[in-house]
């Protein structure tokens, strides 16, 4: 684990990078943040430095299902637990991921595991027409471990062309000036359960397009680091303005 601490205070923002070490892009995005130093009061973290240099997910367990950990526990719980304390009094913590599911709606998007007032404010600077998916049963995940924590999940693609660091940027800067922003309306999507490897996939189906043969919006469909699971079923959607 690398971490670098810029003019932290209290209430810092974290931003945490390469829980699966199967998504290099974080090790970019980290080595930017080196370069460039731009930031205030944020705390920047390289989890899975290991599984990073191997380009490998993680070694024994899922290190994003493995919070909050235990000192005593396998690699990635302990990781985990390492993590978590680091955080200690982080205001807003953003996790970083990449994904080469394809989704014709958009380039990204923000996935919650609560919908708090803090969260809803900084879900309110990300632009209006993306779509938010809230996984409620995130409880072993990182964002479903701390207070008030917003997971970005970016096309892998999109990311290293160059689309995703500006988002990153503008999330960070806009949290700590505390940027106003006018109330718009936000499409939510409520993951329910996955889809299992098993369950015969329609033909045409495609991310958060309601599907009647699978009765769902699929989330995160043609991942490939899935092995057991198609995606994930978001059994409804809805229209909340904040």
């Amino acid at each position: 684990m690398k971490i670098i601490n810029i003019n932290l205070k209290s209430n810092f923002t974290a931003l945490v990078l390469g829980l699966h070490g199967s998504e290099q892009f974080c090790k970019y995005v980290f080595e930017e943040i080196v370069k460039k130093n731009n930031y205030d009061n944020v705390k920047v973290i390289l989890a899975h430095e290991e599984a990073l240099k191997d380009n490998k997910r993680y070694f024994e367990t899922d290190l994003n299902r493995s919070f909050p950990g235990s000192e005593k526990g396998g690699l990635e719980e302990r990781l985990a637990h390492k993590i978590l304390q680091e955080l200690k009094g982080s205001g807003v913590v953003i996790d970083i991921h990449t994904t080469t599911s394809e989704n014709e709606k958009c380039h990204f998007f923000p996935i919650i595991t609560s919908l708090n007032r803090k969260i809803k404010k900084i879900l309110s600077i990300i632009p209006p027409k993306t779509p938010i998916i809230y996984a409620k049963s995130g409880r072993n995940s990182l964002i479903g471990n701390v207070k008030t924590g917003i997971c970005l999940e970016f096309n892998e693609s999109f990311a290293f062309k160059g689309g995703a660091l500006p988002v990153i940027n503008e999330l960070i800067l806009s949290i700590n000036n505390e940027k106003r922003t006018v109330p718009s309306t936000r499409e939510i999507y409520f993951i329910s359960r996955s889809i299992p490897k098993t369950t015969l996939l329609p033909e045409n189906v495609k991310n958060l397009e309601f599907s009647k043969e699978l009765k769902c919006y699929p989330v995160l469909l043609g991942e490939k680091h899935y092995k057991d699971i198609h995606g994930f079923a978001a059994d409804k959607k809805k229209f909340q303005v904040f």
